[in-house]
């Protein structure tokens, strides 16, 4: 277990892995800065109200909550807002430590591929399998020509299933594309960061 741990840690500090992302309805923010990131499953057990981005699950596994390693993941973000213009978001920032103090899988493709869905959870929580997550990719253009830092997965869908609530303490803090959605939540993320960026930049942009 503590090979394990320094492992990973040794991989974050290569890559400069300065956070994690998670997006979510602006609804949520108070829940999650007082009771934390709540995988769906958990929260329909313990009857808390979540908005879910994400209805269907097809990677079947509701016990875990969904991240990104340093930018989101814009193709699902992209979907999500588009299904409901009206809806209002927030990205945000997650400690790098959720990696190797929660237990993770980590799924170097959309996690709902059968590529993912197909190995055991065992091999995804493996630290090869958290390295595999910035590997050359066969069907995709090279690392270089896609312009990636070290930091970026290969593929923007790559995430980490993490099998756990994650506390408010580990939350950096949101970043909000709307000003006035900023002025309103951001009371929520006390003591934390608080960002604006504008619509089609930033993490609301593609990577």
């Amino acid at each position: 277990m503590i090979q394990r741990t320094q492992q990973i840690q040794q991989i974050v500090k290569e890559r400069k892995i300065a956070c994690l992302l998670h997006f979510t309805r602006v609804e949520n923010l108070e829940g999650i800065m007082s009771r934390g990131i709540i995988p769906i499953a958990t929260s329909r057990q313990y009857q808390i109200p979540v908005l879910s981005n994400d209805a269907f699950r097809w990677d079947g596994r509701t016990t875990a909550s969904c991240l990104s390693i340093t930018f989101p993941n814009s193709l699902m973000f992209f979907k999500c807002r588009q299904a409901d213009t009206q809806a209002n978001w927030v990205v945000l920032g997650i400690q790098p430590a959720v990696l190797w103090e929660k237990n993770c899988a980590f799924c170097k493709r959309n996690a709902a591929t059968r590529e993912i869905s197909g190995q055991s959870l065992a091999s995804l929580q493996s630290p090869a399998a958290f390295a595999g997550m910035f590997d050359e990719i066969e069907e995709f253009d090279s690392r270089q020509t896609m312009s990636l830092k070290p930091s970026h997965t290969t593929d923007v869908q790559a995430e980490v299933l993490v099998f756990d609530i994650i506390e408010p303490r580990y939350v950096i803090g949101g970043v909000f594309n709307k000003p006035d959605i900023k002025a309103t939540y951001e009371r929520f993320l006390e003591g934390k960061e608080s960002h604006l960026q504008g619509f089609n930049s930033g993490f609301f942009y593609r990577r």
